[in-house]
């Protein structure tokens, strides 16, 4: 009796090879269901009678689209896929030494900088009412601003939060890549103690108001200094002046008398009577 369909039971094992395979000579009629099985298809024979399809013992290749309808899975042996527009949700994504995972970017690269650096004369922009920088235990925080790529003396300047509670703002002017301190500011519970402290000259346009006093705390002179052979200093009390040095004349003014006119009167006045 002829055979219509071939069956599974009458294909040996490994006997499906190129040589008996014609061109579209495998139909769906000629053949039942799950009668070819991987086991009797011996290594290359089915690709290379379909067209676009070549294999080996140790790989398939497929000349056009592979489409499929179900999971495909396996590792991509190139790396660079650009077809691919999309991969779906990613609990954590790692590219060479960074990893992004959740709200965190870190790199495993041990004690390397993470680097944003933006095309030509775009910028880095955080959209956000405030920038963290948070130091680990016993360590300062700093923001440092780097002009002119950093490669002079003076480039670079520091707003450093110390471990003793004192913000500093320092220059790295004497030494490039060392900085120091400029000004110090010095927290207090009691607000009016606090302290600023600058280390070199300070230079103001307007008025400087102090609460309290003006005084040397290092033993050296304090000096009031008009800056021109023709400028005056005021002694004034709520806005009275009680003592002038007139700068034209070197003169010192007690209220609107000369303190020289002054001190005649009670030399005089002790003398005579």
């Amino acid at each position: 009796m002829a055979i219509t369909k071939v069956t599974t039971d009458v294909i040996t094992a490994l006997a499906v090879t190129a040589p008996k395979l014609a061109a579209n000579a495998v139909t769906t009629d000629k053949l039942a269901d799950n009668a070819v099985t991987a086991a009797k298809i011996a290594a290359g024979a089915l690709g290379d009678q379909v067209a676009g399809i070549t294999s080996s013992a140790s790989a398939t290749t497929i000349a056009g689209t592979l489409t499929s309808t179900g999971t495909i899975t396996g590792t991509l042996a190139t790396a660079a896929q650009t077809a691919i527009t999309s991969v779906g949700t990613l609990t954590a994504l790692t590219v060479d030494d960074i990893t992004i995972n959740g709200q965190s970017i870190s790199t495993s690269a041990s004690n390397k900088d993470i680097i944003l650096v933006p095309h030509g004369t775009g910028d880095v922009e955080i959209q956000s009412d405030s920038l963290l920088v948070s130091a680990t235990e016993g360590e300062s925080a700093s923001i440092v601003l780097r002009a002119d790529e950093s490669d002079d003396a003076g480039d670079d300047w520091a707003f450093t939060s110390n471990t003793g509670n004192t913000l500093t703002i320092g220059n790295d002017i004497a030494s490039a890549g060392t900085s120091v301190a400029q000004m110090t500011l010095t927290p207090h519970a009691t607000v009016a103690s606090s302290t600023t402290a600058i280390a070199g000259n300070l230079t103001t346009g307007g008025a400087i108001t102090s609460l309290t006093n003006f005084n040397s705390t290092s033993g050296n002179d304090l000096r009031l200094n008009a800056g021109s052979a023709n400028r005056d200093i005021f002694m004034q009390v709520n806005g009275t002046t009680h003592m002038t040095v007139q700068g034209s004349t070197g003169k010192v003014l007690i209220g609107t008398a000369e303190a020289a006119t002054i001190g005649k009167a009670i030399v005089m006045a002790m003398v005579f009577g």
